[in-house]
């Protein structure tokens, strides 16, 4: 995920946010660990095989990835082609990454 406008945040918040999106790396992990729905393919008989998208109010996306592994899928997780997505802190799902944002904003206000 690339965050194109960090505006309106405390200075400190993209450094916080960076270093904990990119913990994997130091963590021994071969691929990245994220899920991101915005850039999310299925193959269709994948998709059904594994329930779809559960009724969820958020983390949709990551529950349907854990029942793609669970299935035996193959699932390919790459920096590759990110995700630009906004800095805004009034999140459209409560528990989402405008969530997030505002808990790292928050936090760095706070020390």
């Amino acid at each position: 995920m690339e965050v194109t406008d960090w505006s309106g945040l405390p200075g400190h918040v993209p450094e916080r946010f960076l270093a904990a999106y990119d913990a994997w790396q130091g963590a021994g992990l071969v691929a990245h660990p994220h899920v991101h729905g915005a850039n999310l393919g299925v193959r269709g008989s994948a998709y059904c095989a594994a329930g779809g998208f559960p009724p969820l109010a958020v983390s949709e996306d990551v529950a349907l990835v854990e029942a793609l592994v669970g299935a035996g899928r193959v699932v390919l997780r790459t920096p590759v082609s990110p995700v630009a997505t906004s800095s805004r802190r009034a999140p459209r799902a409560e528990g989402g990454f405008g969530t997030d944002l505002d808990r790292l904003a928050t936090d760095a206000a706070t020390g």
